[in-house]
């Protein structure tokens, strides 16, 4: 099967973050997997930039774009590559193969294993709380916690400067602060951010030193995610979404209106 990994950044600021995620993704991948990288044509090229509603916007809609294009390349399905979940729900009204939000899932998968889910997030408080109503939004059993996401205390900069080359300085980040969700009660870490996860993977950070609760890279479980998806699909037949109600498709010539309406 193919799986395209849909970037939320432009190649051109993207390079290092590939060669990243190819270390922590090959290994893992099914023997008969190929993955492939996609971006959006143009968007945002720093992590900040999404602290800001409107650029996340913008950005949106061109992620949507590739995501349509993955699709006419011939993937069997697409894993967006940021714990906002860029994106997901406006493509999966407009492709028929399975798109997968790491969030979504990884919330989903957490509320199976324990009771209690935190997250660990980025030193970027408007970031954190606009993640706060993506979380609300994809909760499936995950609620049962007030303090929801702890911050890392290295700032983006920094780690996204020197994590590459120091991926246990950046774990110790994150185990530090998942302690903190220890304390008030989570057995579940999620690591929320598309970039810190597959770093801490890397570092073979699994489970929080001293304590049973285990540590979810959302993007390692994104990948396995799609590959789940796609067997479903192929072995069972089942559709990538419901067209009954929420992700109806437009039909094709509104689409085509819409794209000269907004000059896209």
């Amino acid at each position: 099967m193919k799986i395209c990994f849909m970037n939320v950044n432009p190649e051109s600021v993207s390079g290092d973050f590939v060669k990243v995620l190819e270390k922590t993704l090959d290994p893992i991948k099914d023997e008969g997997t190929q993955i492939g990288f996609r971006f959006p044509k143009v968007g945002c090229n720093r992590a900040t930039d999404f602290s800001t509603s409107y650029f996340e916007l913008l950005n949106k809609v061109q992620v949507i774009h590739a995501i349509i294009e993955a699709e006419k390349e011939g993937f069997d399905a697409v894993v967006v590559g940021c714990f906002f979940d860029t994106g997901v729900q406006e493509a999966r009204e407009m492709v028929d193969i399975p798109v997968v939000g790491i969030n979504e899932f990884s919330l989903s998968l957490a509320a199976q294993m324990g009771e209690r889910c935190a997250i660990v997030g980025l030193h970027e408080p408007k970031i954190n709380l606009q993640l706060e109503h993506v979380m609300k939004k994809n909760s499936c059993g995950c609620n049962d916690w007030t303090k929801r996401i702890i911050p890392i205390d290295l700032p983006s900069i920094e780690w996204m400067k020197n994590g590459i080359n120091n991926v246990e300085v950046i774990a110790a980040e994150i185990e530090k602060a998942a302690k903190i969700g220890v304390k008030y009660g989570a057995d579940m870490i999620i690591i929320g951010c598309a970039g810190l996860g597959p770093l801490a993977s890397l570092a073979g950070l699994k489970e929080v030193e001293g304590t049973k609760v285990p540590i979810l890279d959302p993007v390692s479980i994104g990948l396995k995610a799609a590959e789940f998806r796609v067997k479903l699909k192929n072995s069972l037949g089942l559709p990538p979404v419901s067209r009954a109600m929420k992700y109806q498709m437009p039909r094709s010539k509104d689409y085509e209106r819409m794209k000269q309406v907004f000059d896209l």
